[in-house]
Parts: C-alpha cells; sequence; structure tokens
C-alpha cells in the first residue's frame, strides 16, 4: 500500500512538473508573439510616419511647382526604372514620327501590368 502511494505520489509530481514546463513554453511563446506584433507595429507606424512626411513633401512641391515637379518626378522614375535595364534604343526617324520610341514589351515590369500579354507559344 505504502509503495502505490510512493508511486503515485512521484507520478503526480512528475505530471505537475511537466504541466509547469509546458506552461512556461507557452508562456514564452505567446511573449514572444506579443513582441513580434508590437515589433511589427512599431516599424509599420514608423514607416506610414516616413510615408506621410514624404506625401506632405511632395504635396508641396507640387503645389509651388505644379508641372515640372510632375515631370521631374516622371524623370525620376524612369531613372530609376531603367537604371539596371539594359535598353534597345530606336531612331526616331524610322518611324517617320519624331517621337523617341522605347519598345517595353520585353521589360514586362516595366510594361503596363493590366494590358493583355500575348498568349505563350509553348
Amino acid at each position: 500500500m505504502q509503495a502505490a502511494q510512493i508511486a503515485a505520489s512521484a507520478r503526480v509530481a512528475r505530471e505537475k512538473g511537466y504541466a509547469a514546463t509546458v506552461t512556461r513554453e507557452a508562456q514564452q511563446k505567446a511573449e514572444n508573439r506579443v513582441n513580434d506584433a508590437q515589433a511589427f507595429a512599431a516599424e509599420d507606424l514608423a514607416r506610414a510616419r516616413a510615408e506621410a512626411i514624404h506625401f506632405a513633401a511632395d504635396e508641396q512641391a507640387w503645389k509651388q511647382a505644379g508641372a515640372a515637379f510632375l515631370l521631374e518626378r516622371r524623370y525620376h522614375i524612369l531613372s530609376q526604372s531603367l537604371a539596371h535595364t539594359p535598353l534597345l534604343i530606336l531612331d526616331d526617324r524610322l518611324q517617320g514620327t519624331r517621337e523617341p520610341v522605347l519598345d517595353l514589351r520585353q521589360y514586362p515590369a516595366l510594361s503596363d501590368s493590366t494590358a493583355p500579354q500575348k498568349a505563350s507559344t509553348k
């Protein structure tokens, strides 16, 4: 009888230890998730604030410079987009118009993603 009580007490102690371990692990995981969420929220908020400042600066520049600002912005975006892209520049006189031509069909990232794409021939 006494041996059975000792064995039962040992099992109860072992299960309490296991429960404590599982509880600590669950608490640690929960704390890690809360910390990760708080860090993500802080980073997201900082990005949003930076974008708001950038937008306000752009709005002020547009109000002061108007079309010139928009033209410079287009040139800047085009320069960034084409900085690492090999270009094939065609002479504008080939088509009989005076406008330069950039064939962006071979660069899908630069072309309009909403435009219909050629069907694959594979």
